[in-house]
């Protein structure tokens, strides 16, 4: 999470101060009976208003962003209206519309931070006479939040956008955590909203907020900005709004509050300080080949923050999981085909996102999964169908399986689904529309012989995305099925290698396919990256699968190590729910 600099937590505008305290004070009256006195923020800045229509807060993408960063906001944007139970919309316009709306751009026009560009929301409607657009600006650089690549780092910058305000800046915040002012790199970035901005009277603070900084947010290396007072002495970095910040955006714009999910706020900082489940086997340190020369100059950013002035400003569709459907399995592929023999690959549905549905390639089969993180298994989301059933015409129905090589190519919206069959020398390039969560792939054209990549070069992939060079790098299984490399999109260039990948654990023998797997929807919302690893055992038949926590930022100077296994692997058919 970024810091981002604000007056308040949540803003009534448009309203006598009086009448709108007076108005909250009514809309909390359980709060109230209670007799418990919590706290909220309200801001009493007249510059920033309620949206009119909470159902469509406009908004238009900058020209400047890549396809990549397009997708990723869209699916801030989303997860927002979707953790705010649709109490507020944003719909996506053009920059030709004449109604007001928010150019999403990451061009800064304040530079107030030293000439170096920043992230910031104001928070609501901005009040100017006359004024046909505002600005919220989500760009790169030292106090940028796309660099990162985390969806969750964008959210903040939406929410603020409806009217909440930073959690860690609240009046009252020195009684919860302790900001270590030597530490911060940046002072604006904890700055306290004081009583002449700020009126406060009826939430708990809440350490699960999505506007919530992280203990290492504008930190200085190597150093935490503050250090939390109550246990458990964590801060979840989740990608979903938390219960509070759903509340506090019902109440703004009179939505049912009963309409907010249940959370567990102590639960998911538990479950942070822990760092989830722990591995039961020591992390093997392995020798890793260095960097190729060829690889690009990386540059690491620190998350960063905005700064304000009165009336300076604050601070996608979500790929949620859809329900499952209602479907006739196919007579050619029940689903014991997935459970009884190692998948020949997998692959991402859409692109390298969080909140991801996966594709399991078996013989002529394939079959939609998503993780089901309160368990660590593996959930059928629809009935496998015929790969070629499944693949849209007119291309899809030319596919020859099995597919034993799927992976992401830039093209499409905005990315392309390649899948192979090595053996057979045939390959179809699909371009995917994220607007469906189902037989997303558009095959326009026929398979074809050009650009298989041999199994000399890759047995398995999946695709990994660097945002902060907007490019796409591939994680492969090398030929002896027992060791991993990375390499560029096109396949022609190695980085890094592993050499006892498959030490650490005793059921798998043999790679048959690998996914990465990034979901941040589940339990506590704050699930790792991990690499789901598909393999048979020493008899070259029993299916098994197991999770390795690894570097997978895709950067070609990160060593592939240490790699983590996260318990041993355990049968296929175990984890995969249905068989």
């Amino acid at each position: 999470m970024f810091p981002v600099f604000i007056f308040t937590l949540l803003w009534i505008g448009g309203l006598p101060f009086a009448t709108s305290v007076a108005s909250l004070e009514a809309r909390s009256n359980a709060f109230q009976r209670s007799g418990k006195k919590n706290l909220r923020t309200i801001n009493v800045d007249y510059h920033f208003q309620r949206w009119p229509d909470r159902s469509k807060i406009y908004y238009y993408l900058d020209s400047a962003y890549t396809e990549i960063e397009k997708t990723l906001i869209r699916i801030a944007a989303d997860n927002v209206a979707a953790g705010s139970a649709r109490c507020v919309q944003f719909v996506e316009t053009s920059a030709a519309d004449t109604k007001y709306k928010v150019k999403v751009t990451p061009n800064d026009p304040f530079e107030a931070s030293g000439g170096r560009p920043y992230c910031y929301s104001y928070p609501g409607k901005l009040s100017t006479a006359g004024a046909t657009e505002q600005k919220l600006v989500l760009t790169h650089g030292e106090f940028g939040c796309l660099d990162s690549g985390s969806v969750a780092d964008l959210m903040s910058y939406w929410t603020i956008l409806t009217g909440r305000r930073n959690e860690h800046q609240r009046g009252d915040r020195d009684n919860y955590i302790t900001v270590n002012n030597n530490n911060v790199a940046f002072p604006l970035a904890y700055k306290l909203y004081t009583a002449d901005a700020a009126y406060w009277n009826a939430f708990p603070y809440d350490y699960c907020s999505i506007t919530h900084n992280s203990q290492t947010d504008f930190a200085k290396p190597g150093t935490v900005a503050f250090t939390v007072k109550e246990d458990p002495k964590a801060i979840p970095n989740v990608a979903k709004l938390s219960n509070t910040d759903c509340q506090l955006i019902s109440l703004l714009y009179g939505c049912p509050r009963t309409q907010c999910p249940a959370a567990d706020c102590k639960a998911a900082r538990q479950a942070a300080l822990l760092g989830q489940k722990q591995p039961t086997i020591s992390p093997v340190a392995l020798p890793s080949t260095p960097a190729a020369s060829t690889a690009p100059p990386m540059t690491t950013l620190p998350p960063t923050v905005p700064a304000t002035t009165t009336p300076t400003p604050t601070t996608v569709p979500k790929t949620s999981t859809p329900a499952p459907e209602v479907t006739t399995p196919s007579t050619s592929c029940p689903t014991s085909v997935f459970c009884s023999k190692s998948p020949d690959e997998s692959s991402f549905l859409l692109g390298p996102y969080e909140n991801q549905t996966y594709l399991l390639f078996s013989g002529s089969c394939v079959m939609e999964y998503v993780m089901d993180w309160s368990t660590g298994g593996m959930s059928q989301l629809r009935p496998p169908k015929l790969i070629t059933e499944y693949l849209p015409p007119p291309g899809g129905p030319t596919v020859t399986p099995p597919i034993t090589l799927a992976f992401m190519r830039t093209g499409g919206s905005p990315f392309q689904l390649n899948m192979q069959n090595q053996a057979g020398n045939s390959a179809i390039q699909c371009p995917t529309d994220n607007a469906f969560y189902t037989n997303a792939a558009e095959c326009s054209s026929t398979a074809t012989s050009t650009g298989v990549i041999p199994k000399s070069t890759a047995t398995s992939a999946t695709t990994l995305l660097l945002v902060g060079d907007n490019s796409l790098y591939q994680l492969v299984v090398d030929k002896t099925g027992k060791n991993l490399a990375l390499m560029d999109e096109a396949f022609t260039t190695t980085y890094q290698t592993t050499t006892y990948f498959l030490s650490g654990q005793t059921k798998i023998a043999k790679i048959t396919a690998i996914q990465m797997v990034q979901d941040l929807e589940g339990l506590f919302g704050i699930h790792p990256t991990l690499l789901a690893v598909f393999g048979v055992a020493s008899d070259n038949a029993t299916p098994f699968v197991g999770f390795a926590q690894l570097p997978l930022d895709a950067s070609p100077t990160t060593e592939l190590s240490p790699i983590i296994w996260v318990d041993e692997p355990e049968p296929l058919k175990t984890t995969l729910k249905g068989c």
